[in-house]
């Protein structure tokens, strides 16, 4: 099995400093909000928006919990 987070659904999900900041008051999975704060400097950097871009996060928040997820079973052709 392979799964996909193909990019018109991960580029339109950020997550800005009130969100960020939220979700580090709840203490919990360091290495995801680590994740975040890097992705948030890569925009900053690049003059982007000052927001984290969930593209590059989908896949370890799947790993981590895939339960809030919805999967379909499509044909896939390389």
């Amino acid at each position: 099995m392979i799964t996909l987070f193909p990019l018109d659904l991960t580029n339109s999900q950020i997550v800005d400093e009130p969100e960020i900041q939220k979700l580090a008051a709840y203490g919990t999975y360091p290495e995801f909000m680590e994740l975040l704060r890097g992705n948030q400097a890569a925009h900053a950097q690049r003059g982007m928006e000052n927001a984290a871009v969930l593209h590059d996060i989908f896949p370890v928040l799947y790993l981590l919990d895939p339960d809030p997820f919805t999967a379909e079973d499509k044909k896939l052709a390389v």
